[in-house]
């Protein structure tokens, strides 16, 4: 059964054909003013159960309101072409993905966004935040 707590979409891709699903976390209570973008999707919300941590965290408040969107690897021999330092996956996360998420909530400040991954995908994370740090 699907998580109710995401909104599953689609973001096209620039520099990256066709691009990548996305899941929304939904909002609990106030506009958010963070933003949060979390690479290799399937592993934050299937093994990380991150959606249900970010809730509790922003629940008790020990985080502020956040909007985090969790960008899909779109499988085995994608994540490994996109997470080693790819300059077409990290110019679709800053020209396609941060974009995109400004425009679901235009509240957010752009600098005001963190991008997270998970052993490859902490690279790169890295790699985008090194290579596109606006």
């Amino acid at each position: 059964m699907p998580d109710q707590s995401l909104l599953e979409d689609f973001v096209p891709g620039t520099t990256l054909a066709p691009g990548r699903r996305v899941w929304m976390l939904r909002q609990q209570s106030s506009a958010p003013v963070w933003g949060a973008i979390f690479l290799d999707a399937e592993l934050y919300i299937e093994k990380v159960n991150a959606p249900a941590v970010l809730q509790r965290l922003q629940q008790s408040e020990r985080i502020p309101p956040l909007l985090a969107l969790f960008v899909s690897h779109n499988g085995a021999a994608d994540r490994h072409t996109d997470f080693i330092c790819n300059p077409d996956y990290a110019d679709f996360l800053a020209h396609d993905v941060v974009p995109w998420l400004l425009g679901a909530q235009p509240g957010i400040d752009p600098r005001r966004l963190v991008i997270a991954g998970l052993s490859l995908s902490g690279l790169a994370a890295a790699h985008v935040a090194v290579t596109h740090p606006d």
